[in-house]
């Protein structure tokens, strides 16, 4: 996709780089495990992508430009390669502050939730007294939205699971992605 971006400094960061922000998960959680980061890593190749909802996919698009629009968006990443634990990974260690987060519920196993490569979802930081009005600005536009959690000091936790220090957290992201992702692998000639 291409877009024009009129003024820069509407752009919300790439990272969690304030203690204490809501952070909000857009989209379906639909599990959606075939072709990606999670199987490859098990073996597993076979199966169809994930579906795209077009109307969807274009209602979210816009809720999120409309949000950033509005300043009301501190950091924000489209969710994609690994799914939600890769995204909050990815938006830990570009801002540098942890995260506890309790995944949203659902019927699908845990490693469905966090790796699913589900379409259309993004995950949003803001100040914890735009989250209310994040969530029922969602509602309003149709896109499904939930509070997972909040943004804090050196660790990612998983309520009611693990959790790992953003140091530790580098050099296991690091060595999991493939050379084509790894930003510290030099690219081949």
């Amino acid at each position: 996709g291409i877009g024009l971006i009129d003024e820069l400094d509407h752009l919300p960061a790439a990272g969690f780089d304030t203690a204490g922000d809501a952070v909000l998960l857009l989209g379906e959680t639909r599990g959606h495990l075939h072709q990606s980061l999670y199987a490859l890593r098990h073996g597993a190749t076979g199966g169809p992508p994930p579906p795209v909802d077009l109307d969807m996919e274009r209602r979210t698009g816009r809720f999120v430009l409309q949000q950033v629009r509005d300043r009301r968006i501190r950091a924000a990443t489209a969710l994609s390669a690994g799914g939600l634990l890769a995204g909050l990974a990815r938006l830990c260690l570009t801002g540098g502050k942890g995260a506890v987060i309790t995944p949203p519920q659902t019927r699908l196993p845990d490693h469905a939730v966090l790796f699913g490569e589900d379409q259309g979802r993004y995950l949003l930081a803001c100040a914890m007294p735009e989250a209310e009005t994040l969530l029922q600005a969602a509602q309003s536009a149709g896109v499904p939205a939930v509070w997972i959690g909040v943004t804090g000091d050196q660790w990612l936790a998983i309520e009611n699971g693990e959790s790992i220090s953003l140091a530790e957290m580098r050099a296991a992201y690091q060595s999991w992605l493939p050379d084509y992702m790894n930003p510290d692998q030099p690219p081949d000639a």
